[in-house]
């Protein structure tokens, strides 16, 4: 069986294709010369639109506005097959100073949908729930 950690060790294994081979892209301009990679990115979009992960507001004068970057990963299956490509689009968030370019933090926000499957796992597994922040 071909492991996620023996694929990582040997550098010659890439994406096979129906009709390429496709590494993983360090820079944005080789990601736009693949179309599956095109697509990934595509798909990571829709979805910080469809979840409404930002609003576009005008720059205020007093604040540093932050970059991003895209991140580009291969998904294997247990067998070592390609499941996907990912593309994820991620903040540079290590130019930030604290005090003036935010005042506040914010911890991620769990989906009602994921609260209510975890619950009824609980429930048909006969769980213990102690205690549930919501």
């Amino acid at each position: 069986m071909l492991t996620r950690n023996k694929l990582k060790q040997n550098p010659t294994l890439a994406l096979q294709t129906d009709h390429a081979t496709v590494t993983e892209p360090k820079t944005l301009k080789s990601a736009l010369k693949h179309p599956l990679w095109l697509q990934a990115m595509a798909e990571e979009l829709a979805a910080l639109h469809q979840n409404k992960t930002w609003t576009l507001v005008p720059r205020p004068h007093d604040a540093n506005v932050i970059g991003s970057k895209w991140v580009y990963k291969t998904k294997y299956r247990e067998d070592g097959t390609i499941d996907r490509l990912k593309a994820r689009l991620v903040a540079k968030g290590y130019t930030q100073v604290p005090g003036i370019d935010f005042d506040e933090t914010f911890r991620p926000v769990i989906k009602p949908t994921t609260i209510r499957l975890v619950l009824a796992l609980a429930t048909s597994s006969k769980w213990l729930i102690k205690q549930l922040d919501v």
